[in-house]
């Protein structure tokens, strides 16, 4: 079975030493999430959609920062959200992914966008190599 779950949030980040994004500024973020898996017999779901819309909720309105960024620690602790990186489209993909992979039982795959604007995303996939579009 294979399920689809579309959600957004809007935060700011910075990757230092890049030219355009090495100053902080926001995006209004979307990702989608398809995960094929079994139908778990307890809940009648192959995943919640609330966990995915959980993650998203986590980032909401929080500055992305990487976690050698000085500017964490001059930021409230509630309001940054640290990565073990630069808070690139990329790892955020990655990061969907993983926090999916480790909270689901039963899945054969799970792909993950992020879109940082209309005409820029990041996919990530685990279970299968590669991404692309039309499932």
């Amino acid at each position: 079975m294979q399920v689809y779950k579309k959600t957004g949030f809007m935060a700011a980040h910075r990757l230092p030493g890049h030219p355009k994004c090495g100053r902080l500024h926001g995006h209004n973020w979307t990702v989608e999430v398809w995960v094929n898996g079994e139908v778990d017999p307890m809940t009648d779901m192959v995943v919640d959609f609330g966990l995915i819309s959980e993650l998203a909720k986590r980032l909401d309105h929080k500055c992305l920062l990487d976690k050698n960024d000085d500017l964490r620690y001059k930021l409230q602790e509630t309001d940054v959200e640290v990565f073990d990186g630069a808070p690139t489209c990329e790892r955020l993909a990655q990061w969907f992914a993983d926090e999916l992979r480790v909270r689901m039982k039963g899945w054969h795959f799970i792909k993950v966008k992020v879109w940082e604007s209309e005409d820029a995303y990041a996919c990530y996939q685990i279970g299968y190599k590669g991404c692309w579009e039309g499932e």
